[in-house]
């Protein structure tokens, strides 16, 4: 499944390109939360990766911490299926 996310040169996609690939593909079958919950996550990465004055706190990790692990069994079973 390596070569679904991966550009004509063989890069990685990078995660914005991999969201908007699941989102319109059928080849992850995700639910609509979980789909949310890729996006959310993503911005809070954004945020801590290039914002220079706001930091993360706990509780915002908290809020999408279900989510999250929701999304990662999705995206587990979805691979591991045949």
């Amino acid at each position: 499944r390596e070569a679904e996310i991966k550009d004509p040169n063989g890069r990685f996609l990078g995660l914005e390109h991999l969201i908007g690939a699941v989102r319109n593909g059928n080849t992850f079958n995700l639910s609509r939360g979980s789909l949310d919950a890729m996006q959310e996550v993503k911005e809070l990465g954004d945020i801590a990766a290039h914002d220079r004055t706001y930091l993360i706190q706990p509780d915002e990790l908290d809020e999408v911490r279900l989510r999250f692990r929701k999304l990662v069994v999705e995206l587990v079973a979805t691979l591991t299926s045949p």
